[in-house]
Protein backbone atom coordinates (compact mmCIF):
# COMPACT_ATOMS: atom_id res chain seq x y z
CA UNK A 1 0.00 0.00 0.00
CA UNK A 2 2.87 2.32 0.71
CA UNK A 3 4.67 1.68 -2.44
CA UNK A 4 2.06 2.26 -4.40
CA UNK A 5 1.27 5.97 -3.09
CA UNK A 6 4.60 6.18 -3.35
CA UNK A 7 4.60 5.91 -6.87
CA UNK A 8 1.30 7.50 -7.38
CA UNK A 9 2.86 11.06 -6.19
CA UNK A 10 5.73 10.05 -8.28
CA UNK A 11 3.62 10.37 -11.48
CA UNK A 12 1.96 13.21 -10.08
CA UNK A 13 5.17 14.94 -9.81
CA UNK A 14 6.35 14.44 -13.10
CA UNK A 15 3.22 15.35 -14.50
CA UNK A 16 3.51 18.75 -13.22
CA UNK A 17 7.26 18.79 -14.69
CA UNK A 18 6.00 18.01 -17.84
CA UNK A 19 3.80 21.13 -17.84
CA UNK A 20 6.44 23.27 -16.82
CA UNK A 21 6.17 23.75 -13.40
CA UNK A 22 9.78 24.13 -11.62
CA UNK A 23 11.04 20.70 -10.03
CA UNK A 24 14.20 20.63 -8.32
CA UNK A 25 17.07 19.44 -10.19
CA UNK A 26 20.32 20.15 -11.12
CA UNK A 27 19.68 21.28 -14.33
CA UNK A 28 21.67 24.93 -15.11
CA UNK A 29 18.90 27.95 -15.95
CA UNK A 30 19.78 30.71 -18.18
CA UNK A 31 21.04 33.93 -16.60
CA UNK A 32 18.89 36.81 -17.08
CA UNK A 33 19.60 40.08 -19.28
CA UNK A 34 21.83 42.81 -17.67
CA UNK A 35 20.36 46.30 -17.90
CA UNK A 36 18.22 48.94 -15.26
CA UNK A 37 15.83 46.59 -12.81
CA UNK A 38 17.67 43.29 -14.26
CA UNK A 39 20.97 43.59 -12.76
CA UNK A 40 21.61 44.09 -9.20
CA UNK A 41 24.48 46.27 -10.43
CA UNK A 42 22.63 48.66 -12.95
CA UNK A 43 22.72 52.92 -11.47
CA UNK A 44 19.54 54.53 -12.68
CA UNK A 45 19.67 58.08 -13.81
CA UNK A 46 18.09 60.70 -11.25
CA UNK A 47 18.40 64.16 -12.93
CA UNK A 48 20.52 66.03 -15.78
CA UNK A 49 21.93 69.41 -16.03
CA UNK A 50 23.56 71.65 -18.71
CA UNK A 51 26.93 73.41 -18.87
CA UNK A 52 26.79 76.46 -19.53
CA UNK A 53 22.98 77.41 -18.53
CA UNK A 54 23.37 79.66 -21.14
CA UNK A 55 25.36 80.84 -24.19
CA UNK A 56 25.74 84.07 -26.34
CA UNK A 57 26.57 83.21 -30.15
CA UNK A 58 27.72 85.09 -33.32
CA UNK A 59 25.27 84.08 -36.67
CA UNK A 60 27.88 81.23 -37.93
CA UNK A 61 29.28 80.36 -34.94
CA UNK A 62 29.54 77.44 -33.12
CA UNK A 63 29.59 76.61 -29.39
CA UNK A 64 29.41 72.70 -27.41
CA UNK A 65 27.14 71.87 -24.47
CA UNK A 66 28.06 69.55 -22.08
CA UNK A 67 24.94 67.43 -20.80
CA UNK A 68 26.04 66.73 -16.47
CA UNK A 69 24.43 62.98 -16.09
CA UNK A 70 23.48 62.30 -12.46
CA UNK A 71 24.80 60.54 -10.56
CA UNK A 72 27.95 60.36 -12.57
CA UNK A 73 28.13 56.34 -12.12
CA UNK A 74 24.45 56.35 -13.97
CA UNK A 75 24.51 53.01 -16.29
CA UNK A 76 22.49 54.40 -18.97
CA UNK A 77 23.84 57.91 -19.95
CA UNK A 78 22.20 58.75 -23.43
CA UNK A 79 20.75 61.81 -24.19
CA UNK A 80 18.77 63.52 -26.96
CA UNK A 81 19.15 66.95 -28.09
CA UNK A 82 16.19 69.62 -29.45
CA UNK A 83 15.84 73.28 -30.33
CA UNK A 84 13.26 75.47 -29.88
CA UNK A 85 13.32 77.46 -33.34
CA UNK A 86 16.29 75.67 -35.47
CA UNK A 87 15.78 78.94 -37.65
CA UNK A 88 17.75 80.46 -35.33
CA UNK A 89 20.61 77.90 -33.86
CA UNK A 90 20.32 74.58 -34.38
CA UNK A 91 22.16 71.30 -32.30
CA UNK A 92 23.74 68.05 -33.47
CA UNK A 93 23.08 64.76 -31.30
CA UNK A 94 26.66 65.82 -29.58
CA UNK A 95 25.17 68.95 -28.29
CA UNK A 96 27.73 71.12 -31.06
CA UNK A 97 25.46 74.36 -31.52
CA UNK A 98 25.75 76.62 -34.81
CA UNK A 99 24.10 80.02 -35.04
CA UNK A 100 21.92 80.47 -37.61
CA UNK A 101 19.77 83.79 -37.34
CA UNK A 102 19.71 87.09 -34.95
CA UNK A 103 17.32 85.98 -31.87
CA UNK A 104 16.74 83.53 -28.81
CA UNK A 105 15.94 79.72 -28.55
CA UNK A 106 15.84 77.17 -25.92
CA UNK A 107 18.18 73.98 -26.21
CA UNK A 108 17.34 71.18 -24.46
CA UNK A 109 18.53 67.63 -23.17
CA UNK A 110 16.25 64.81 -22.64
CA UNK A 111 17.65 61.32 -21.02
CA UNK A 112 16.79 58.22 -22.16
CA UNK A 113 16.77 57.05 -18.47
CA UNK A 114 13.89 58.27 -16.92
CA UNK A 115 13.52 61.19 -19.74
CA UNK A 116 14.80 63.70 -17.11
CA UNK A 117 15.49 67.44 -18.86
CA UNK A 118 17.14 70.31 -18.59
CA UNK A 119 17.39 73.97 -20.62
CA UNK A 120 19.98 76.22 -21.95
CA UNK A 121 19.04 79.45 -23.52
CA UNK A 122 21.08 80.44 -26.56
CA UNK A 123 21.24 84.27 -28.17
CA UNK A 124 22.39 84.75 -31.50
CA UNK A 125 23.61 87.86 -32.14
CA UNK A 126 25.03 89.53 -35.75
CA UNK A 127 28.56 89.80 -36.86
CA UNK A 128 29.93 92.80 -35.91
CA UNK A 129 29.87 95.15 -38.51
CA UNK A 130 33.03 97.19 -39.18
CA UNK A 131 32.95 101.16 -38.96
CA UNK A 132 33.93 103.06 -41.73
CA UNK A 133 34.59 106.97 -39.92
CA UNK A 134 32.63 110.02 -41.83
CA UNK A 135 35.12 112.18 -43.06
CA UNK A 136 33.45 115.46 -44.06
CA UNK A 137 29.74 116.82 -45.43
CA UNK A 138 29.25 119.02 -48.27
CA UNK A 139 26.29 121.19 -49.34
CA UNK A 140 24.71 121.49 -52.43
CA UNK A 141 24.28 124.38 -53.76
CA UNK A 142 26.63 126.46 -51.67
CA UNK A 143 24.11 129.75 -52.12
CA UNK A 144 20.21 130.09 -53.28
CA UNK A 145 17.87 132.96 -53.42
CA UNK A 146 13.70 132.37 -52.75
CA UNK A 147 11.33 134.45 -52.43
CA UNK A 148 9.26 135.39 -49.28
CA UNK A 149 6.77 131.80 -48.88
CA UNK A 150 9.05 130.00 -51.27
CA UNK A 151 10.58 126.73 -50.75
CA UNK A 152 14.03 124.94 -51.69
CA UNK A 153 15.57 121.25 -51.20
CA UNK A 154 19.23 121.37 -50.10
CA UNK A 155 21.15 118.28 -50.74
CA UNK A 156 23.70 117.17 -48.10
CA UNK A 157 26.25 113.89 -48.94
CA UNK A 158 28.55 112.55 -46.55
CA UNK A 159 31.48 111.54 -47.03
CA UNK A 160 33.12 108.95 -47.79
CA UNK A 161 29.49 107.50 -49.37
CA UNK A 162 30.32 104.09 -47.92
CA UNK A 163 30.26 105.74 -44.06
CA UNK A 164 28.55 104.14 -41.48
CA UNK A 165 26.45 106.68 -39.75
CA UNK A 166 25.51 109.24 -42.33
CA UNK A 167 23.01 110.88 -39.83
CA UNK A 168 22.73 114.97 -40.08
CA UNK A 169 20.89 117.89 -38.72
CA UNK A 170 19.70 121.11 -40.49
CA UNK A 171 19.83 124.05 -38.28
CA UNK A 172 19.16 128.10 -39.64
CA UNK A 173 21.04 130.82 -38.10
CA UNK A 174 18.03 132.76 -38.52
CA UNK A 175 14.48 131.45 -38.68
CA UNK A 176 12.61 134.19 -38.71
CA UNK A 177 14.44 134.89 -42.12
CA UNK A 178 14.76 131.11 -43.11
CA UNK A 179 13.51 128.06 -41.99
CA UNK A 180 14.62 124.62 -43.10
CA UNK A 181 13.29 120.99 -42.44
CA UNK A 182 14.70 117.84 -41.59
CA UNK A 183 14.51 116.72 -44.95
CA UNK A 184 16.70 119.78 -46.30
CA UNK A 185 13.42 121.78 -47.44
CA UNK A 186 14.08 125.19 -46.34
CA UNK A 187 11.26 128.18 -46.79
CA UNK A 188 11.60 131.94 -47.12
CA UNK A 189 9.69 133.56 -44.47
CA UNK A 190 11.04 136.93 -44.62
CA UNK A 191 13.61 139.31 -46.74
CA UNK A 192 16.81 138.98 -45.59
CA UNK A 193 20.25 136.91 -45.17
CA UNK A 194 20.53 133.29 -43.09
CA UNK A 195 23.09 130.61 -43.32
CA UNK A 196 21.97 126.51 -43.59
CA UNK A 197 24.11 124.67 -42.12
CA UNK A 198 24.36 120.95 -42.47
CA UNK A 199 26.25 119.04 -38.87
CA UNK A 200 27.18 114.81 -38.88
CA UNK A 201 26.46 113.27 -36.50
CA UNK A 202 29.61 111.16 -36.83
CA UNK A 203 32.47 113.34 -36.15
CA UNK A 204 30.22 117.14 -36.11
CA UNK A 205 31.34 117.78 -39.89
CA UNK A 206 29.42 120.76 -41.38
CA UNK A 207 28.46 122.60 -44.76
CA UNK A 208 27.01 125.96 -44.98
CA UNK A 209 24.70 127.87 -47.72
CA UNK A 210 24.27 131.14 -47.57
CA UNK A 211 20.14 132.26 -48.51
CA UNK A 212 19.07 135.06 -49.94
CA UNK A 213 15.13 135.23 -49.16
CA UNK A 214 13.49 138.20 -51.72
CA UNK A 215 10.05 140.13 -51.19
CA UNK A 216 8.01 140.02 -54.58
CA UNK A 217 5.17 142.75 -54.74
CA UNK A 218 1.87 141.21 -55.20
CA UNK A 219 -0.50 142.06 -58.62
CA UNK A 220 -3.71 142.83 -59.03
CA UNK A 221 -6.27 140.36 -60.74
CA UNK A 222 -10.37 140.04 -61.28
CA UNK A 223 -10.31 137.72 -58.20
CA UNK A 224 -8.79 137.92 -54.83
CA UNK A 225 -5.41 135.73 -54.69
CA UNK A 226 -2.70 134.95 -53.08
CA UNK A 227 0.92 134.47 -54.34
CA UNK A 228 2.34 130.87 -54.34
CA UNK A 229 6.14 130.96 -54.83
CA UNK A 230 8.18 128.66 -56.99
CA UNK A 231 9.61 126.17 -54.66
CA UNK A 232 10.26 122.44 -54.44
CA UNK A 233 8.14 120.11 -52.03
CA UNK A 234 7.56 116.30 -51.83
CA UNK A 235 4.06 115.28 -53.68
CA UNK A 236 2.14 112.66 -52.46
CA UNK A 237 2.42 111.04 -48.87
CA UNK A 238 4.80 108.84 -47.05
CA UNK A 239 4.26 105.08 -46.53
CA UNK A 240 3.90 105.81 -42.86
CA UNK A 241 0.79 108.14 -43.30
CA UNK A 242 -2.87 106.24 -41.92
CA UNK A 243 -5.36 105.79 -44.84
CA UNK A 244 -3.48 106.62 -47.48
CA UNK A 245 -4.30 105.61 -50.97
CA UNK A 246 -2.29 103.40 -53.58
CA UNK A 247 -2.37 106.26 -56.13
CA UNK A 248 -0.59 108.68 -53.74
CA UNK A 249 3.02 107.74 -54.25
CA UNK A 250 5.25 110.37 -52.91
CA UNK A 251 7.78 111.83 -55.62
CA UNK A 252 9.93 115.53 -55.81
CA UNK A 253 8.34 118.21 -57.88
CA UNK A 254 10.04 121.22 -58.39
CA UNK A 255 7.34 124.52 -59.44
CA UNK A 256 9.93 126.69 -61.49
CA UNK A 257 7.07 130.09 -61.62
CA UNK A 258 5.23 131.31 -59.10
CA UNK A 259 1.28 131.75 -60.15
CA UNK A 260 -1.19 133.65 -58.22
CA UNK A 261 -3.93 131.32 -56.60
CA UNK A 262 -7.89 132.44 -55.72
CA UNK A 263 -8.44 133.07 -52.27
CA UNK A 264 -11.54 131.14 -52.40
CA UNK A 265 -13.43 128.54 -54.52
CA UNK A 266 -15.62 130.69 -57.26
CA UNK A 267 -18.86 131.09 -55.97
CA UNK A 268 -22.76 130.95 -57.14
CA UNK A 269 -22.53 134.52 -57.88
CA UNK A 270 -19.60 135.23 -59.31
CA UNK A 271 -20.07 132.20 -62.33
CA UNK A 272 -24.08 133.10 -62.22
CA UNK A 273 -22.12 136.54 -63.61
CA UNK A 274 -20.13 134.69 -66.33
CA UNK A 275 -23.20 132.95 -67.82
CA UNK A 276 -25.21 135.89 -67.94
CA UNK A 277 -22.44 137.75 -69.50
CA UNK A 278 -21.22 135.37 -72.10
CA UNK A 279 -25.36 134.24 -72.74
CA UNK A 280 -25.81 130.51 -71.98
CA UNK A 281 -29.10 129.84 -71.61
CA UNK A 282 -31.27 127.89 -69.53
CA UNK A 283 -29.83 124.23 -70.97
CA UNK A 284 -26.72 125.29 -69.39
CA UNK A 285 -25.05 123.98 -72.90
CA UNK A 286 -22.14 126.26 -74.48
CA UNK A 287 -19.75 126.26 -77.60
CA UNK A 288 -16.50 125.92 -75.43
CA UNK A 289 -13.30 127.91 -76.74
CA UNK A 290 -11.41 124.06 -77.19
CA UNK A 291 -14.05 121.10 -76.34
CA UNK A 292 -16.92 121.91 -78.96
CA UNK A 293 -20.07 122.46 -77.56
CA UNK A 294 -20.32 121.57 -73.97
CA UNK A 295 -22.65 121.10 -71.09
CA UNK A 296 -21.24 123.60 -68.50
CA UNK A 297 -23.59 123.28 -65.20
CA UNK A 298 -27.17 122.12 -64.35
CA UNK A 299 -29.52 124.59 -61.90
CA UNK A 300 -29.79 123.99 -58.63
CA UNK A 301 -31.19 124.70 -55.10
CA UNK A 302 -28.01 125.10 -53.76
CA UNK A 303 -25.72 126.74 -56.24
CA UNK A 304 -27.16 129.16 -59.38
CA UNK A 305 -30.94 128.43 -60.80
CA UNK A 306 -32.49 129.79 -63.72
CA UNK A 307 -35.45 132.61 -63.29
CA UNK A 308 -36.26 135.25 -65.63
CA UNK A 309 -34.10 134.62 -68.67
CA UNK A 310 -30.66 134.99 -66.05
CA UNK A 311 -29.10 133.12 -63.95
CA UNK A 312 -28.76 133.80 -60.01
CA UNK A 313 -27.24 132.23 -57.40
CA UNK A 314 -29.90 130.26 -54.85
CA UNK A 315 -31.20 132.23 -52.14
CA UNK A 316 -28.65 131.97 -49.27
CA UNK A 317 -26.33 130.23 -51.13
CA UNK A 318 -24.56 133.40 -53.20
CA UNK A 319 -21.51 133.08 -51.31
CA UNK A 320 -20.82 129.24 -51.17
CA UNK A 321 -18.85 127.30 -54.41
CA UNK A 322 -20.58 126.94 -57.18
CA UNK A 323 -21.76 123.34 -57.54
CA UNK A 324 -23.17 120.95 -60.18
CA UNK A 325 -20.44 122.42 -62.25
CA UNK A 326 -18.53 120.13 -64.81
CA UNK A 327 -15.17 120.47 -65.75
CA UNK A 328 -15.89 121.89 -68.85
CA UNK A 329 -17.90 124.76 -67.15
CA UNK A 330 -14.65 125.04 -64.45
CA UNK A 331 -12.56 125.22 -67.52
CA UNK A 332 -14.63 127.78 -69.33
CA UNK A 333 -15.19 130.26 -66.57
CA UNK A 334 -11.41 130.34 -65.81
CA UNK A 335 -10.43 131.34 -69.75
CA UNK A 336 -13.40 134.01 -69.48
CA UNK A 337 -11.86 135.47 -66.24
CA UNK A 338 -8.19 135.56 -67.53
CA UNK A 339 -6.35 132.44 -65.76
CA UNK A 340 -6.63 128.69 -65.76
CA UNK A 341 -7.94 125.73 -63.51
CA UNK A 342 -4.48 124.58 -61.88
CA UNK A 343 -2.37 122.03 -62.14
CA UNK A 344 -2.41 119.29 -59.50
CA UNK A 345 1.24 119.64 -58.97
CA UNK A 346 0.41 123.50 -57.84
CA UNK A 347 -3.17 122.23 -56.48
CA UNK A 348 -1.30 119.85 -53.67
CA UNK A 349 1.93 122.32 -53.42
CA UNK A 350 -0.35 125.28 -52.89
CA UNK A 351 -2.52 123.21 -50.41
CA UNK A 352 0.11 122.23 -47.89
CA UNK A 353 0.41 126.05 -47.30
CA UNK A 354 4.62 126.21 -47.52
CA UNK A 355 4.88 123.73 -44.97
CA UNK A 356 8.58 121.72 -45.58
CA UNK A 357 6.86 118.32 -43.59
CA UNK A 358 5.05 115.90 -45.54
CA UNK A 359 1.74 116.60 -43.32
CA UNK A 360 -2.07 115.48 -44.13
CA UNK A 361 -3.08 118.85 -43.79
CA UNK A 362 -2.10 122.73 -44.86
CA UNK A 363 -4.07 123.83 -41.88
CA UNK A 364 -3.81 123.92 -37.97
CA UNK A 365 -0.42 121.71 -36.89
CA UNK A 366 -0.88 119.94 -39.93
CA UNK A 367 -1.60 116.72 -38.19
CA UNK A 368 -5.46 116.35 -37.68
CA UNK A 369 -8.82 117.85 -39.27
CA UNK A 370 -11.64 117.66 -36.50
CA UNK A 371 -15.02 119.56 -36.53
CA UNK A 372 -14.43 123.31 -36.52
CA UNK A 373 -11.65 123.28 -38.85
CA UNK A 374 -13.43 123.05 -41.84
CA UNK A 375 -16.84 121.75 -44.13
CA UNK A 376 -16.72 118.44 -44.19
CA UNK A 377 -18.21 114.89 -42.90
CA UNK A 378 -16.57 115.18 -38.97
CA UNK A 379 -18.43 111.99 -37.82
CA UNK A 380 -14.92 110.74 -39.18
CA UNK A 381 -12.36 112.85 -38.35
CA UNK A 382 -8.52 112.44 -38.99
CA UNK A 383 -6.01 112.78 -36.08
CA UNK A 384 -2.40 111.21 -36.82
CA UNK A 385 -2.28 110.73 -32.70
CA UNK A 386 -5.10 109.11 -33.09
CA UNK A 387 -4.41 106.71 -35.69
CA UNK A 388 -5.61 108.44 -38.69
CA UNK A 389 -9.52 108.16 -39.51
CA UNK A 390 -11.53 107.58 -36.41
CA UNK A 391 -15.07 108.11 -35.21
CA UNK A 392 -15.87 111.47 -33.28
CA UNK A 393 -19.44 111.55 -31.39
CA UNK A 394 -18.73 115.15 -30.66
CA UNK A 395 -19.18 116.06 -34.31
CA UNK A 396 -22.11 118.85 -35.92
CA UNK A 397 -22.54 118.32 -39.36
CA UNK A 398 -23.66 121.17 -41.40
CA UNK A 399 -24.94 118.65 -44.74
CA UNK A 400 -24.62 121.48 -47.29
CA UNK A 401 -21.84 123.91 -48.77
CA UNK A 402 -21.04 126.95 -46.47
CA UNK A 403 -20.10 130.23 -47.12
CA UNK A 404 -16.25 130.73 -48.28
CA UNK A 405 -13.76 131.77 -45.84
CA UNK A 406 -15.60 130.29 -43.04
CA UNK A 407 -12.89 128.88 -41.49
CA UNK A 408 -8.85 129.47 -41.06
CA UNK A 409 -7.11 129.89 -44.14
CA UNK A 410 -3.96 128.01 -44.65
CA UNK A 411 0.04 129.24 -44.83
CA UNK A 412 -0.25 130.97 -48.09
CA UNK A 413 -3.74 132.73 -47.17
CA UNK A 414 -5.66 130.24 -48.97
CA UNK A 415 -9.11 129.26 -47.82
CA UNK A 416 -11.21 126.14 -48.02
CA UNK A 417 -8.52 123.67 -49.64
CA UNK A 418 -10.07 120.95 -47.37
CA UNK A 419 -13.12 120.26 -47.56
CA UNK A 420 -16.85 122.54 -48.47
CA UNK A 421 -16.01 120.90 -52.52
CA UNK A 422 -14.23 119.27 -53.99
CA UNK A 423 -12.08 121.56 -56.65
CA UNK A 424 -11.06 120.71 -60.90
CA UNK A 425 -7.51 120.19 -62.10
CA UNK A 426 -6.10 120.41 -65.30
CA UNK A 427 -4.63 117.17 -65.00
CA UNK A 428 -6.17 113.99 -66.63
CA UNK A 429 -5.72 111.41 -63.41
CA UNK A 430 -3.38 108.93 -63.88
CA UNK A 431 0.05 107.34 -61.95
CA UNK A 432 2.41 109.38 -60.24
CA UNK A 433 6.04 108.82 -61.88
CA UNK A 434 8.69 107.43 -59.11
CA UNK A 435 11.07 110.08 -60.32
CA UNK A 436 11.81 113.53 -59.82
CA UNK A 437 9.46 115.91 -61.51
CA UNK A 438 9.64 119.56 -62.98
CA UNK A 439 6.01 121.58 -63.80
CA UNK A 440 4.46 118.44 -64.44
CA UNK A 441 1.53 118.55 -66.32
CA UNK A 442 -0.30 115.42 -65.21
CA UNK A 443 -0.55 112.16 -66.87
CA UNK A 444 -1.62 110.56 -69.93
CA UNK A 445 -4.89 110.06 -70.13
CA UNK A 446 -5.81 106.41 -69.65
CA UNK A 447 -9.66 106.33 -68.18
CA UNK A 448 -10.49 110.09 -69.46
CA UNK A 449 -11.26 111.35 -66.39
CA UNK A 450 -10.32 114.51 -64.94
CA UNK A 451 -8.34 115.28 -60.61
CA UNK A 452 -10.20 116.49 -58.31
CA UNK A 453 -8.71 117.26 -54.77
CA UNK A 454 -9.96 118.44 -51.69
CA UNK A 455 -12.69 116.35 -50.00
CA UNK A 456 -16.39 118.15 -49.74
CA UNK A 457 -19.09 118.57 -46.84
CA UNK A 458 -20.08 114.79 -47.89
CA UNK A 459 -16.96 113.09 -47.22
CA UNK A 460 -14.74 112.09 -44.47
CA UNK A 461 -11.37 113.42 -42.81
CA UNK A 462 -9.57 110.85 -45.16
CA UNK A 463 -10.23 112.42 -48.42
CA UNK A 464 -9.96 115.55 -47.31
CA UNK A 465 -6.07 115.18 -46.77
CA UNK A 466 -3.42 116.95 -48.79
CA UNK A 467 -2.28 114.15 -50.62
CA UNK A 468 -5.78 112.39 -51.32
CA UNK A 469 -6.79 112.00 -55.11
CA UNK A 470 -10.40 111.48 -56.54
CA UNK A 471 -11.54 111.86 -60.62
CA UNK A 472 -14.68 112.80 -62.31
CA UNK A 473 -15.57 112.59 -66.09
CA UNK A 474 -15.21 116.29 -66.98
CA UNK A 475 -19.37 116.27 -68.70
CA UNK A 476 -20.79 114.70 -65.30
CA UNK A 477 -21.72 117.53 -62.36
CA UNK A 478 -22.21 116.39 -59.07
CA UNK A 479 -23.52 119.00 -55.94
CA UNK A 480 -19.84 118.43 -54.01
CA UNK A 481 -17.59 119.48 -57.18
CA UNK A 482 -16.71 122.68 -57.61
CA UNK A 483 -12.94 124.81 -58.61
CA UNK A 484 -11.02 128.25 -58.07
CA UNK A 485 -8.55 129.78 -60.94
CA UNK A 486 -5.02 130.67 -60.71
CA UNK A 487 -2.88 133.26 -62.81
CA UNK A 488 0.24 133.31 -63.87
CA UNK A 489 2.65 135.65 -62.81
Amino acid sequence: MRIYKYIQTMAVACSLCMLGCACSDNSEKPEPEPGPGNDSTSVAVTGVSIVPESVELEIGGSYRLTAVIVPEDATNKNVAWSSSDENIVDVDGEGMLSGIAEGEADITVKTEDGEFTATCKVTVSPLPVETIDVTGVTITPESVEIEEGGTFVLHAEVMPEDATNKNITWSSSDESIAKVGDDGIIKGVAAGNADITVTTEDGGFTATCAVTVKTVPQKEFPLPTCRIPAGTFLMGSPESEPNRGTDELQHQVTLTKAFYMGTYPVTSSQYAEFLNTVGVDESGMYQTANDGTQLLLVADKWGVLYKNSEWVAADGYEDCPVIAVTWYGADEYARWIGGRLPTEAEWEYACRGGQTESLPFGIGDGTKLTYGMATFWSLYSYDLAKGGKYEDPNNIDVGRPTPVGSYTANGYGLYDMHGNVYEYCSDWYGDYPSEPQTDPQGSTPTDYTKVIRGGSWLTDGVSARSADRDHFYPGTFDIIVGFRVVFDE
